[in-house]
């Protein structure tokens, strides 16, 4: 009955399509078992947008401890400082910080965004398409900089 229940929430299939189309390798660290981010993923048919999923299964230290969001960017290819880790919780902020990503917060979460601040994310976003400005930014500094 997860239909019943639960939802994506607005704009995420849209944000991550459009990403996967643009060529974002992307993935997923989570403290739920592999098996069961992927079940959740499929149900709403999102899965095909993930390169690589890290559950709590993957790994020996579980965030805010850097070792999952280390072990994406490892099978990912991807450098920490080309790489943004969007959480709704501090300890995913606290993870992607101490991985050397960009920490992006999620501002509708039902936990609020005090803790979050607190955390120093790189910056919090209020929809999931802000996510795209965001992204395009980073691109656009990383060009100028090389």
């Amino acid at each position: 009955h997860v239909y019943d229940y639960v939802e994506p929430f607005q704009e995420v299939k849209e944000t991550l399509q459009y990403l996967h189309q643009q060529g974002y390798k992307m993935g997923i660290v989570t403290t739920k078992f592999v098996q069961g981010a992927l079940d959740g993923l499929r149900d709403f048919q999102l899965d095909h947008y993930f390169d690589v999923i890290i559950g709590l299964d993957s790994v020996v230290d579980h965030k805010p401890h850097p070792e999952g969001i280390l072990k994406a960017l490892q099978a990912l290819q991807v450098a920490p400082s080309q790489a943004v880790f969007i959480g709704d919780n501090a300890t995913d902020i606290i993870a992607g910080n101490s991985a050397g990503v960009k920490s992006i917060g999620i501002g509708w979460s039902p936990k609020g965004t005090e803790p979050l601040v607190q955390a120093k994310p790189y910056t919090i976003i209020d929809k999931m398409s802000t996510l795209i400005k965001i992204i395009k930014k980073i691109d656009e500094h990383a060009t100028n900089t090389l």
